[in-house]
Order: C-alpha cells, then structure tokens, then sequence
C-alpha cells in the first residue's frame, strides 16, 4: 500500500483509465501511476481502457464525483479508495 498522500485540491479535475471492471460498481482504475478502486454509484456500465474525469469532492477521507464530459450539466458519484 502506497503512504504517499496524493497531492489535490478540492473541485480539481483528473483524468484516469479504468483498468478493470470486477463488477458494475467495482472498478480499477489507473490514476497518478497508481491503481486504485473506485466504487462506481452512478449506474452507469464502463469498459476496460474507458477513459473517465473525476473531480474531487472530498479530501479526507478522499471522494470523487464522476464527471459526465458529454454533459456539463449532468455528473454521477463515485467514491475512491485508496487502500489498494
């Protein structure tokens, strides 16, 4: 497990590359260099390789909204853990 605390702000936007779908609300993503789980709450189905934008919402314990990019309007939540 990885101790280094990642280095963002509150509303910053990222991108990351989802890895591995294990089930619909559980997936891998590839984020900063590192793989991590994200627990996905937005119904919404993703594929291996799906590039998605998150934005952080919470810094402790660290939270993600997921970011519709073909909507500004419309956006879906994720949480993010970091233990992996």
């Amino acid at each position: 497990m990885k101790q280094e605390r990642l280095h963002l702000t509150l509303h910053q936007k990222v991108w990351a590359i989802i890895e591995d779908v294990m089930e619909p609300q559980a997936l891998i993503v590839s984020f900063q260099g590192d793989l991590v789980r994200v627990h996905n709450q937005s119904g919404k189905i993703f594929r291996s390789g799906q590039r998605i934008q998150l934005k952080v919402t919470l810094l402790n314990p660290l939270q993600f909204q997921l970011v519709d990019t073909k909507s500004s309007q419309a956006a879906y939540y994720s949480r993010l853990d970091i233990t992996i």
